[in-house]
C-alpha cells in the first residue's frame, strides 16, 4: 500500500523518466533504491561519452596531421626533383654554351686563319700576274723598239735605194716591151733586185691610161692618171703596167724622196722603182703615198703627170713597169675590242668613288680651338688602318691585324657621334683614296688585306654620310616629335626625306641602323611610316619590315636567310595593297629591302635571334620566291622571302660587329632620357 501511495504521487512520465536513470524502486520519500550508484553511474556514462568524444578527436587529428606530412613530404621530394632537374639542366645548358663558345671562338679562328691565307694567296696570285704583265709588256716594247731599230737602220744602210730625179731629158729611149722581160736585161733585174720589186712574166692590160673616148669610172680596183701633152712625149709611158704594191706610209715614202734628192739620179739602166710594202693596199693608200711624194718643183726634171682624181700634182716615176703585178686591194682586218696596252687597267680605274668637289677645292690649314679631340680621332683611324695593313702582310708582326681591326672598329663607331667638319676631314686626308677610309670599303684601294665586314659597312656609311657634307650627329636629326598627349605621331621636317621609291639598296650598307622607323623614312629605307609594305603599283614593293606589334597578329617566322613574311590582311574583300605590291615583286622579279624590327618573332613566337636589341635594322635584299595563302576569307598570303648570296652576313647577336653598337644603344637611350621617356 505503502508502494502504491508512494507511486501515486509520481506520475508516469516522471517515473519513466526515472526509470530511465536505472531507477526502479519508488519509496514513500520518492529516492531511488540506490540514488547513489545511479549517480555513479551517471558520471561514469559522462566520462565514457566524453572520453569517446576525445578519442574520435584524437584520431581525427592524427589523420589530418598525417595526410598533412604526406602532403608535405611529397611536396617536398617534388621540390627537391625540380631543383635537382633544374640545376642538371642549368649545367647542361651552361656547358652546351661554354662548347657553343668554345666552338665559335675555334671556327672564328680557322675562318680568320683560312681568311688570311685565302687573302695573302690572292695577293701572291696578283703580284704573280702583274709581274707576268710587266715583263710581257716589257717584251712587246723591247720587240717594238727592235723592230724600229731594225727598219732605222735599214733606211740609214741606203737598203732600200732612193728615188732617183724625175729629169726627163735624162730619161733613155725605151725598151721595146719584148725587151722588158728578157732574162738577159740584167741591169735592169740587179736594180729592181735591189728595189726588192716582184718580178712576175706575164703580160697584163695596164689599167693607168685611161682608154681613148671611153669615160670610165675610178673605183677602188682600179687607178688612173691622167696624161698631158707634155707626158705623151714619152714613149714609155704606152709600155706602163699596174703598180704591184705601193707602201701605205706617206712618211715612207716622203723620206725615200727626200734621200733620192739628196744622192743625185740614178744609173742610166733604170729611172724610177717603187719600194714593196710589204702587205698589199687599197688604191686610196696608193694616192695618199703618191701625193705625199715631192713636187716636180723640187726634182731636177719638169712635171710629168698630174692626179686628176686627187687634184694635187704630183711627179710619176719614168720607168718600164711592165714586170709588176696588178694593184691588190687591201685585206678587211678585224678591229679588236681588246683594251689597248696602252689604255688604263680598269679595274683601277677611280670609277664613280673620288673625292667630292667640296673636299677637293680645301687646303689644309690649322686647328681651331676645341677641335683636339676630333682631330685626334681621326688621326688614330688612319693610324690604326695603315698599321692593320702593314700587320696584315707582315708575318712576324709584333700585334695581329685583328688587334687593330678591334681599335679601328671602336674608333668608327665612336667617330658617327663625334663633331667633325670638312677642314679637319681635309688636313687628315679622310676623303682621299688611297689614304684613308676608301682603303676598306673599296678592294682597289686596300692593298689586297680583307677587312672585316661590319667595318666596310660602317666605313662606307660614315664616307658616305661626309660625302654629303652631312655632319651632323644627332641620330633623330629632320624629326618633328609630337608632345605628350598630342595627336598623330612624329614626322619628317620638309627637305630632310630621301627618295625611297627606288628599288635595290638605294645608297644603304647592310646593317645601317635607326632608332625609330620614322628615321628609317627619313633615310630612304621605307617609303611608309605606318605600312610595313611600300612600294610602287605595276611594279612592285621596294621594301618591307617585320615586326611582332600591332594590332594585327600576323603568323611571320624570321630564321634569318629566309623568312616566312605576311602580305596586310583585306577589309574589303579584295586583295590588299601591301599584298598586291608583294605579288608584283615576285612577278618582276624586283628584290625587296628587308628592315628588321626589335619585335620580330620565330617560329617558336618568341624574340628572334637575329632581331636588333632597339629600334630598326636594315639587313640587305630579299627575293619573293613564293607564297601561301593562310585565309582565303582575308585574302591572308604568307610570302617565302630569300636573302641574296654574297651580301654581307646579318649584323645580329651579342659580337662587336653587331648593330646597333654600344655607342647608338647609349646615345638612344640619352634621347629617351632627355624626352622624357618618350
Amino acid at each position: 500500500m505503502g508502494n502504491e501511495q508512494s507511486s501515486m504521487r509520481l506520475t508516469e512520465e516522471e517515473r519513466a523518466y526515472w526509470r530511465q536513470k536505472g531507477y526502479d524502486d519508488f519509496g514513500e520519500k520518492c529516492r531511488p533504491v540506490d540514488a547513489a550508484n545511479a549517480a555513479k553511474r551517471e558520471r561514469w556514462q559522462r566520462e565514457q561519452d566524453v572520453q569517446v568524444t576525445q578519442q574520435q578527436k584524437d584520431q581525427n587529428l592524427a589523420a589530418q596531421k598525417a595526410a598533412v606530412d604526406a602532403q608535405v613530404k611529397k611536396a617536398s621530394e617534388k621540390a627537391a626533383s625540380e631543383q635537382a632537374a633544374a640545376k642538371a639542366k642549368a649545367d647542361r645548358e651552361t656547358a652546351e654554351h661554354n662548347a657553343a663558345e668554345d666552338q665559335k671562338r675555334q671556327q672564328a679562328r680557322t675562318e680568320a686563319a683560312a681568311a688570311r691565307t685565302a687573302s695573302e694567296k690572292e695577293a701572291l696570285e696578283n703580284r704573280l700576274a702583274s709581274a707576268q704583265e710587266s715583263v710581257a709588256q716589257s717584251k712587246a716594247a723591247q720587240t717594238k723598239a727592235s723592230q724600229q731599230a731594225q727598219l732605222r737602220d735599214k733606211f740609214r744602210k741606203a737598203e732600200l735605194p732612193t728615188r732617183p730625179p724625175l729629169d726627163v731629158r735624162q730619161q733613155p729611149t725605151a725598151r721595146r716591151q719584148d725587151q722588158v722581160d728578157s732574162p738577159d736585161s740584167s741591169s735592169g733585174d740587179d736594180y729592181l733586185s735591189q728595189w726588192g720589186v716582184r718580178k712576175e712574166h706575164r703580160q697584163v692590160d695596164s689599167p693607168l691610161e685611161r682608154p681613148t673616148g671611153e669615160s670610165r669610172r675610178v673605183g677602188d680596183d682600179d687607178m688612173f692618171v691622167s696624161t698631158n701633152e707634155d707626158s705623151s712625149r714619152q714613149t714609155s709611158t704606152r709600155s706602163i703596167k699596174p703598180l704591184l704594191t705601193v707602201d701605205a706610209n706617206p712618211r715612207v715614202l716622203q723620206n725615200v724622196a727626200s734621200a733620192a734628192h739628196a744622192k743625185g739620179p740614178a744609173p742610166s739602166s733604170i729611172t724610177a722603182a717603187t719600194p714593196v710594202s710589204a702587205s698589199a693596199v687599197s688604191p686610196r693608200s696608193a694616192k695618199t703615198s703618191l701625193a705625199n711624194t715631192r713636187k716636180p718643183s723640187q726634182t731636177n726634171g719638169p712635171p710629168f703627170a698630174s692626179s686628176s682624181a686627187a687634184g694635187v700634182k704630183r711627179s710619176l716615176p719614168i720607168t718600164d713597169l711592165s714586170s709588176l703585178g696588178r694593184i691588190a686591194k687591201k685585206p678587211r682586218t678585224t678591229m679588236s675590242t681588246s683594251a689597248s696596252p696602252h689604255s688604263p687597267n680598269q679595274n683601277n680605274a677611280s670609277g664613280g668613288l673620288s673625292p667630292p668637289e667640296w673636299y677637293t677645292k680645301l687646303k689644309p690649314a690649322g686647328l681651331v680651338k676645341g677641335e683636339g679631340d676630333a682631330d685626334g680621332m681621326l688621326k688614330n683611324a688612319r693610324d690604326y688602318i695603315k698599321k692593320a695593313k702593314e700587320s696584315y702582310h707582315d708575318d712576324n708582326s709584333a700585334k695581329p691585324p685583328e688587334h687593330y681591326f678591334n681599335e679601328l672598329r671602336e674608333v668608327l663607331h665612336k667617330l658617327t657621334f663625334k663633331e667633325v667638319n670638312a677642314q679637319l676631314l681635309r688636313n687628315n686626308r679622310m676623303m682621299h683614296n688611297e689614304d684613308s677610309l676608301p682603303q676598306i670599303f673599296d678592294r682597289r684601294f686596300g692593298g689586297g688585306v680583307k677587312w672585316p665586314e661590319d667595318i666596310k659597312a660602317d666605313a662606307e656609311e660614315l664616307y658616305q654620310k661626309w660625302r654629303r657634307r652631312d655632319f651632323d650627329t644627332d641620330m633623330m636629326r629632320g624629326i618633328n616629335f609630337t608632345i605628350a598627349g598630342q595627336q598623330g605621331g612624329d614626322s619628317i621636317k620638309p627637305g630632310a626625306k630621301r627618295d625611297a621609291k627606288r628599288a635595290g639598296n638605294n645608297g644603304l650598307v647592310n646593317g645601317q641602323w635607326w632608332p625609330t622607323l620614322v628615321c628609317a623614312v627619313r633615310d630612304g629605307a621605307h617609303g611608309a611610316t605606318v605600312a610595313g609594305i611600300a612600294g610602287e603599283k605595276d611594279t612592285g614593293a621596294y621594301s618591307c619590315f617585320i615586326s611582332g606589334g600591332g594590332e594585327h597578329s600576323y603568323p611571320d617566322i624570321d630564321e634569318g636567310e629566309i623568312v616566312q613574311y605576311c602580305g596586310t590582311d583585306s577589309t574589303n574583300g579584295e586583295i590588299s595593297s601591301g599584298t598586291q605590291l608583294m605579288l608584283e615583286s615576285m612577278r618582276n622579279a624586283i628584290p625587296v629591302r628587308f628592315i628588321r624590327s626589335s619585335k620580330a618573332k620565330n617560329k617558336s613566337k618568341e624574340p628572334s635571334q637575329y632581331a636588333p636589341h632597339l629600334g630598326f635594322r636594315y639587313d640587305g635584299l630579299y627575293d619573293v620566291k613564293s607564297y601561301e595563302i593562310l585565309d582565303h576569307r582575308l585574302h591572308r598570303h604568307r610570302f617565302t622571302l630569300v636573302r641574296r648570296p654574297g651580301q654581307a652576313p646579318i649584323r645580329a647577336g651579342e659580337g662587336p660587329e653587331a648593330r646597333p653598337t654600344k655607342q647608338e644603344r647609349d646615345e638612344y637611350l640619352k634621347h629617351k632620357r632627355l624626352a622624357g621617356g618618350k
